[in-house]
């Protein structure tokens, strides 16, 4: 998607728009939503000189971030969940490709079907993230753009909850994610309230899906999200006006809502991690 020429903003939604082609069904309608570029995040001096967020500039931010803080359900009788962010590098699996599929309780399964995962280019210490698509006709976030997690068991805690969604929904184990830090819980309009999680892997993980939850799960450079033309902001959808960030790559959106706030947090931490070791632009 290039940047608009029409002082800053950009309809996506119409059925015959090509930059609406990556949009979920559910955010494609006519006139909506509106999208105006995020003048300047904290990370577009950086993003202009080249930077490509590593894995060392999200460990040193996140050495810096305080513990997150509680927060309060919006909604009653809200219910529990965690994530995680889960970030690896640039490096890829032993076959080039991430293929695989899972049974519905998360074990590894024989999957024609499978999602690909192509290696991108980029250096080895690249930073990715991992999202899921959530599945577009079972659940409460049909078609969602999500980070793997779910809702916790009775009693259990949060980071221990996070793990064993991580597990079930794409495969990833628990004794692979390094986890570095925790952001700021979110309480939702949906009745959640989210406990985020940050965590390393050693490598590019092989994702093996449930699909019986999800259509698809992938990584994304973080490179590629700190853009100029990536970072959006929801101004208007329907007769409801937003304030919430809204990421596309390539056309495709690919974070809005709680995952799109994330993101932002996400990034802002890398780039203070990049900052911190005295680094500029393409340096790391």
């Amino acid at each position: 998607m290039s940047r608009p020429t029409d002082p800053g903003i950009s309809f996506l939604g119409d059925a015959d728009d090509p930059a609406s082609a990556g949009l979920p069904s559910h955010l494609r309608y006519g006139g909506g939503p509106r999208l105006t570029p995020d003048p300047r995040p904290s990370w577009a001096p950086l993003a202009a000189l080249g930077w490509r967020p590593s894995m060392a500039d999200v460990r040193r931010g996140f050495a810096a971030v305080p513990p997150g803080r509680p927060a309060a359900p919006v909604v009653a009788a809200s219910r529990r969940s965690a994530i995680v962010l889960l970030v690896h590098p640039g490096s890829p699996v032993a076959s080039g490709t991430a293929t695989a599929g899972a049974d519905a309780a998360g074990s590894p399964a024989d999957d024609a079907g499978a999602v690909a995962c192509p290696v991108d280019g980029g250096r080895a210490d690249d930073a990715h993230v991992v999202l899921i698509e959530r599945s577009r006709t079972a659940g409460t976030h049909r078609g969602d753009i999500a980070f793997p997690g779910g809702v916790l068991q009775p009693g259990e805690e949060p980071v221990d909850g996070a793990l064993r969604e991580v597990w079930e929904e794409i495969g990833v184990p628990a004794a692979d994610v390094e986890v570095i830090g925790s952001l700021d819980m979110v309480a939702t309009q949906s009745g959640f309230v989210i406990a985020p999680f940050v965590g390393l892997l050693p490598a590019r993980p092989a994702l093996l899906i449930d699909r019986a939850e999800l259509e698809r799960a992938f990584s994304v450079p973080l490179a590629d999200l700190a853009r100029e033309d990536a970072h959006w902001y929801e101004a208007l959808m329907g007769n409801v006006r937003l304030a919430q960030p809204f990421f596309t790559v390539g056309g495709d959106a690919v974070g809005w809502g709680t995952t799109g706030s994330l993101l932002v947090r996400l990034l802002t931490a890398a780039a203070a991690g990049h900052r911190a070791a005295g680094l500029r632009g393409e340096e790391s």
